[in-house]
């Protein structure tokens, strides 16, 4: 059966490298025996959406979601960039 954790964050308090942070969710998946997670950008984290979205291809258990707030004037550019 294959498990998979609906919401998950990367932890920009511990890890102050976005790189690592995605690093060790990974691992904590593979040793979880989770093939996937759903990872939820919070706006208060120290990267930007961008960073997020570039760091989470380099591993394969992980998948973003990016918040976005319907009445932040930036919302369509936030999400903009998060697809990209």
């Amino acid at each position: 059966m294959a498990y998979i954790d609906s919401h998950v964050h990367l932890d920009s308090w511990k890890f102050p490298n976005i790189q690592d942070a995605a690093g060790e969710l990974n691992q904590q998946l593979i040793n979880a025996d989770f093939e996937k997670a759903i990872v939820l950008h919070l706006e208060i984290q120290n990267w930007p959406v961008e960073a997020m979205s570039k760091v989470i291809t380099d591993f394969d258990r992980i998948e973003a979601f990016v918040n976005v707030h319907p009445t932040n004037p930036k919302a369509a550019e936030i999400l903009t960039k998060a697809i990209r």
